[in-house]
């Protein structure tokens, strides 16, 4: 099974560093590059349920779908993602078919997210302008037409992820999640 999986993460960190590179370029992740990925996941695991017989990777991969596309909506809905990101995580939750490496990837990629939006605020010289609004509840509340932010590139932040997050799960490597791996 080491070699389906090594082939899974192979395929997923060619779908991530593809993203990676366009949203740096666009600040975008388009559907040209989920929307197959998602198919070619569920077409891999399919022809690994066949060649095996059997299905608990398959059920696995709609497990991951779910892990992935939930959450992601939520923050979607709210404003803080777009659809692109959520698109490129369920990609990853199906091709990997991992509940688990769906997780260890949000986390890594939340908190690479968090550096580069400090990092972010430091160089653009919005420190002193981000630490009123938080401390005047005013985060959040900004006129979009006549304030320009920069934004993160977060399907970046995904690929770094990714990269460990699998990385630990091939070499079968402990993690603060793996309590909830099989």
């Amino acid at each position: 099974m080491f070699w389906v999986n090594l082939t899974s993460y192979c395929l997923i960190l060619a779908v991530a560093i593809t993203a990676a590179w366009i949203d740096l370029r666009t600040g975008k992740v388009f559907n040209r590059l989920t929307y197959p990925a998602i198919v070619l996941g569920m077409l891999f695991w399919s022809v690994v349920a066949l060649a095996t017989g059997s299905t608990e990777r398959l059920a696995d991969c709609g497990i991951a779908l779910l892990a992935a596309a939930v959450p992601y909506t939520v923050v979607v809905l709210m404003g803080a993602l777009g659809g692109g990101d959520l698109k490129l995580m369920v990609a990853i939750g199906v091709l990997s078919a991992s509940w688990q490496l769906v997780l260890a990837t949000s986390v890594y990629a939340l908190l690479l997210a968090a550096v580069f939006a400090v990092v972010l605020v430091i160089r653009h010289g919005l420190l002193k302008q981000t630490l009123l609004r938080l401390l005047t509840g005013q985060f959040g509340k900004r006129d979009v037409q006549t304030e320009r932010y920069p934004t993160i590139p977060f399907a970046v932040a995904i690929a770094v992820a990714v990269t460990v997050a699998g990385a630990e799960f091939l070499l079968g490597w402990q993690s603060p999640w793996a309590a909830f791996g099989p």
